[in-house]
């Protein structure tokens, strides 16, 4: 096997589990995505551990992630979240490695991705063929007995059509719009899809650096509108913004600016041709529900009793009315967790922020296109988890790892730059453990 190997394999295997684990309604479905999942943390671990030599951290990782699943499968107390953060860790390794050793491989495949994804989007959301739909886990619910049903998907047509036609036509059909205008595309969710394209996006734009727009840019522009993702959205306007602020040339302005104008035409264009999916994703109303329900959600996991108080009793009890009453409190969004570990994250940057800005500084001027991508994919790491709970998703640990590669790597990479500056003859370049 070459040593590129499993830097091609790894995003395919991570996204077959996350498409087919999921379908927890078809046996077949769910067996073939724990196989994919095995495959990908083997994947990820030869990552790590190429060339395989004397080096004891890989094989550390791999026994740990054996002894706490084991100790997991025998309710060993502790243990699943021992196992999770194994895995993860894992998973954050293998990215940082990937953004320093072959970062074209990952960004080539998530083009691909949302290149695909773009017009299954459109499909999906103008309600062409039911079985367009026939992933989305959102049609998945369990019934009284705890089994896992999958309700029989029924689309809409919604190009150009009005929410009163609809209503008039097609009633019964209502209550799944929801599932509708937000298109899984190449997942089992909306959610999922958006922070595929979301990284992608932070990728693609860390390590681009013409001045001229790119033939890519309108596609990508196209998958984030169509997502119907709140957090897709302003989340890509943060990156735009951020990169117009920090760029070095009048070019790239100019080529952000005209990014700019591409959102607001190809968002015009979404709006004349599916009205029904504005409302439903972009409206004020929307927004208020969609923030305001996981606050809620969030305030009702971590401190209970505060919904209770006479200040935020209404505004609670309203919001939070509007989710499904079976989701269990704190579960709706990772905010509930992002609380609890605010006041650590809050210490750890106060005593460690001089000293992590000074180490990002160096690692910037050696190194400036993976520096660029870390702090873009760092504001994809901290906006996803306020949309949905994703903190043991391998894919979210991926570019956790991509987003601290400065840090993880910092001694190795100096070592190697000033190797290459006094023209030291390295046997092996790549970066290892």
């Amino acid at each position: 096997m070459h040593y590129t190997t499993p830097y091609y394999l790894l995003f395919p295997f991570i996204w077959l589990n996350t498409l087919a684990g999921n379908q927890l309604w078809s046996p077949l479905l769910t067996s073939l995505g724990q196989v994919s999942y095995w495959c990908s943390n083997l994947m990820a671990w030869l990552i790590i551990s190429w060339p395989l030599g004397k080096r004891s951290l890989p094989f550390l990782i791999i026994l740990l992630i054996v002894v706490f699943r084991i100790a997991s499968g025998m309710d060993v107390p502790g243990s699943n979240i021992a196992y999770v953060a194994s895995v993860s860790f894992l998973f954050a390794l293998a990215g940082a490695k990937i953004i320093l050793n072959k970062p074209c491989i990952l960004s080539f495949q998530l083009k691909i991705f949302i290149i695909v994804s773009v017009p299954l989007m459109l499909l999906q959301l103008a309600g062409v063929s039911d079985w367009l739909q026939v992933f989305n886990s959102l049609y998945a619910s369990a019934d009284v007995f705890g089994n896992i049903e999958y309700l029989e998907v029924k689309l809409i047509p919604l190009a150009f059509s009005s929410e009163i036609f609809i209503k008039d036509n097609f009633y019964e059909l209502y209550q799944g719009l929801s599932m509708q205008v937000r298109p899984p595309g190449l997942t089992h969710s909306s959610a999922m899809n958006s922070i595929f394209i979301l990284a992608g996006s932070a990728l693609y734009f860390g390590m681009e650096n013409g001045s001229k727009s790119n033939k890519f840019d309108p596609i990508l522009v196209s998958a984030i509108v169509l997502t119907g993702s709140k957090l897709a959205v302003l989340g890509f306007l943060i990156i735009v913004i951020l990169f117009y602020f920090f760029s070095y040339s009048i070019q790239m302005r100019m080529r952000f600016l005209k990014i700019f104008g591409l959102i607001i035409f190809i968002f015009a264009l979404y709006v004349a041709v599916f009205p029904v999916a504005y409302i439903h994703n972009f409206d004020v109303g929307s927004f208020e529900v969609s923030f305001l329900g996981r606050i809620g959600d969030a305030i009702t996991a971590v401190a209970p009793s505060f919904v209770d108080s006479a200040l935020l009793s209404a505004t609670m009890e309203f919001y939070y009315s509007t989710v499904d009453k079976s989701v269990v409190p704190g579960t709706l969004s990772g905010m509930a967790a992002f609380i609890r570990v605010l006041p650590y994250i809050v210490m750890f940057v106060f005593f460690l922020a001089p000293w992590l800005f000074s180490l990002f500084s160096r690692f910037k001027k050696i190194y400036p296109e993976i520096a660029r991508t870390s702090l873009i994919t760092f504001l994809v790491v901290l906006l996803t988890p306020l949309a949905t709970p994703i903190a043991g998703s391998q894919f979210y640990a991926l570019i956790v790892g991509i987003a601290l590669a400065p840090f993880i790597f910092k001694i190795k990479l100096m070592r190697h730059h000033h190797a290459l500056k006094n023209n030291i003859f390295l046997s092996d370049h790549m970066v290892k453990f």
